[in-house]
């Protein structure tokens, strides 16, 4: 198939057979007068790679209840304007994970009562630490970003193996202290 234009408008493709002679397009009496082949000049179009939307979209929801919350899923979708079926997918994947969870009805006039969801703080966990010359300080967080443990050192020049070896007995006790499970740190 070959990509053909016309003056005045477009036309999809014409075919032709290998082997066959071509017609003119030059003589009036041709079929194929004022029609010219040409190479596609479009660039190549490429889809969007629904995963990553997908994933893109559930960090949008996340945060949006994280910021907002507790919200219902009508509220979170008019805030992200994302489809009220997407924000049902997602809500559920959320849920599923343990992410966000269900918190209290909310009846606003006729109809079935919204649920509201807010974020589970005992989802994930993060550590941080700030370590410097004379100094270490810790702290676990939660998801909501409210701090749960903090641990503070005082030092002297460590070297380098025990600062490394402080940092690590200063993380274990932060977890061990709210007694988090290590896979969700």
């Amino acid at each position: 198939y070959i990509p053909l234009q016309t003056a005045r408008r477009p036309i999809a493709a014409a075919r032709f057979d290998a082997g066959r002679e071509k017609p003119a397009a030059s003589s009036p009496n041709s079929l194929f007068f004022g029609i010219r082949a040409r190479p596609d000049p479009l660039p190549m179009l490429t889809g969007t790679n629904l995963q990553q939307a997908n994933s893109y979209n559930i960090r949008i929801v996340l945060e949006t209840v994280r910021l907002h919350g507790p919200l219902s899923r009508i509220e979170i979708s008019r805030r992200t304007r994302l489809t009220a079926q997407t924000v049902t997918n997602i809500t559920k994947k959320l849920l599923a994970a343990g992410l966000i969870v269900e918190a209290e009805r909310l009846q606003e006039g006729r109809g079935a009562p919204s649920i509201l969801l807010r974020l589970n703080p005992d989802a994930a966990f993060s550590v941080g630490l700030d370590f410097d010359k004379d100094h270490l300080t810790g702290v676990l967080v939660d998801l909501s970003g409210r701090i749960r443990q903090r641990e503070n050192l005082d030092l002297d020049f460590p070297s380098p193996d025990e600062a490394m070896s402080l940092m690590t007995r200063t993380v274990n006790r932060l977890i061990e202290r709210e007694n988090v499970d290590r896979s969700a740190v």
